[in-house]
């Protein structure tokens, strides 16, 4: 069971060809991930919390995709690829909390 961002990725290089992804680039730099999914190309990031991505106050711009371990907020407007569920988490409109949830 994942307890930080590092082991998200670990468990997301794991799974990923299983979840329809090829990792085509994995990096320290934002986003954590250049992705190719059903030839389409996908930036992504991981987190460990949905929640830690607006909390390191990351440009959602230009990231297609979250990669986490536990969704924790109602509202994003980018995919979710939550990895506990393996469910992906359509975008939503809305604001996010202006408060965020303790670790």
């Amino acid at each position: 069971m994942p307890k930080n961002e590092l082991n998200v990725r670990e468990v997301f290089a794991q799974r990923a060809e299983r979840l329809g992804f090829r990792i085509l680039e994995s990096r320290v730099a934002f986003p954590d991930y250049v992705l190719e999914q059903r030839g389409r190309r996908v930036l992504a990031e991981a987190e460990f919390r949905t929640s830690d991505f607006l909390r390191h106050r990351h440009d959602i711009g230009r990231c297609d995709l979250i990669v986490i371990w536990e969704h924790d907020l109602p509202y994003m407007p980018v995919p979710i690829l939550e990895l506990t569920s393996e469910k992906t988490h359509r975008p939503r409109r809305g604001r996010p909390p202006s408060r965020f949830p303790r670790p």
